[in-house]
């Protein structure tokens, strides 16, 4: 996990430390007023100058720094916020950022970053990331929420376009894009992982209603839900697509989701997929691969369950161009005219042996050891090939 490591840098843990630049106001305001807003707080980091010389003003940073919100929030922006330069760690003490609707609340470029214990909310950018635009560096978010963000093109919640960012134990939700990725948009060669945390009720009018990650970035949820998101286009909860670009996902839930294609997860051109101890359920696709749909890319199931989703075509895989490798997982109960496997083209299915498989065109795929056809009775009992 990067959190470890982006904290290291800034040479400080986010709960419990002391606090180099305590905020002592949420107006936000530049004055010398013998009081610390949030924006003299940043300005005061990144130059390591005090904002003003009455008693009471920022302390000036010194390097590395810690900016504490020790002001009772919400602290609503009259303005976006200084970019972030420095490394900065900001314990949020359960506060909330408001963007007031207009602002981006967080960018920062190039500087190692945690955000712990904080709502970024209400966020608006007409470009790309809502709340947050992670435009190099690195940057950790623990204890969080963002939600109820906007972008007029790309990643609602968080935009990264370059850079590592670590997302544990949060909440991104109810995020918006006008374009593409409503909670978090991964460009080419960044890197994110999420863990004990959940994407939920995020919405994209492009492709990848909850993640999307593009030709060249990586993706590892861990321990995480995906959940209640949708797309107008494809991929509800995770859309991957381009060559180079990797998602994995590891003892987690994608449930819920809705899209054209991909109501669960798509993958395409050339990405690469990995589902390991996960569950794949309640999903729906009014078009292709209820749960997963493949599309010309590498996936792999393995010790998981496809379940409950539906589609008219592959409600719980689908399988085009390319084969789909399925291992030691249970995949039926899904509903739809294309059954719970199905392929098109040169698409096909390759067993890893030890499945459940209901229905669907491409059973005969499953003849590995241990591979059962037909419905089960809650997973338990099936018929053998």
């Amino acid at each position: 996990m990067l959190v470890g490591a982006s904290l290291s840098v800034v040479g400080i843990e986010p709960a419990g430390a002391l606090s180099d630049i305590s905020v002592s106001t949420n107006v936000d305001v530049i004055a010398n007023d013998g009081l610390c807003s949030l924006r003299e707080a940043i300005t005061s980091a990144n130059t390591d100058t005090a904002s003003g010389p009455a008693a009471g003003e920022c302390l000036a940073g010194s390097g590395d720094d810690t900016i504490s919100l020790d002001s009772a929030g919400p602290y609503v922006l009259a303005s976006a916020l200084p970019l972030l330069t420095t490394n900065i760690v900001f314990n949020g003490n359960s506060n909330t950022i408001d963007g007031a609707g207009s602002f981006r609340p967080f960018t920062m470029s190039g500087s190692t970053v945690a955000i712990h214990l904080m709502t970024i909310t209400n966020g608006s950018s007409s470009i790309g990331g809502g709340g947050i635009w992670v435009q190099s560096g690195v940057v950790a978010i623990t204890d969080s929420v963002i939600s109820n963000n906007i972008a007029t093109i790309n990643g609602g919640g968080i935009f990264v376009s370059a850079g590592a960012v670590d997302v544990s134990r949060s909440t991104i939700s109810n995020n918006v894009a006008n374009g593409s990725a409503g909670g978090i948009y991964v460009a080419s060669g960044a890197v994110v992982d999420v863990s004990r945390s959940t994407i939920s009720n995020n919405a994209a009018t492009g492709v990848g209603g909850g993640i999307l990650v593009s030709g060249g970035a990586f993706v590892t949820l861990s321990d995480s839900a995906v959940v209640g998101n949708t797309s107008t286009l494809a991929g509800g909860g995770l859309y991957a697509a381009l060559p180079a670009a990797s998602l994995s996902v590891d003892r987690s839930t994608v449930a819920g989701n809705q899209a054209p294609s991909g109501g669960g997860i798509l993958v395409a051109s050339a990405a690469t997929l990995d589902v390991v101890n996960s569950t794949v359920s309640g999903n729906t696709a009014t078009s292709h691969g209820g749960g997963i749909y493949s599309d010309g890319a590498s996936a792999t199931v393995t010790f998981s369950t496809v379940t409950e989703n539906d589609s008219p075509s592959g409600a719980g895989i689908r399988a085009d161009s390319t084969p789909v490798m399925v291992a030691g997982s249970i995949v039926e109960g899904n509903t739809g005219v294309g059954g719970d496997v199905d392929r098109t083209g040169a698409g096909s299915f390759v067993s890893g042996g030890f499945n459940v498989i209901g229905d669907g065109n491409s059973t005969g795929g499953f003849i590995g050891a241990g591979d059962g056809h037909g419905r089960s009775v809650e997973g338990r009992v099936w018929r053998e090939c």
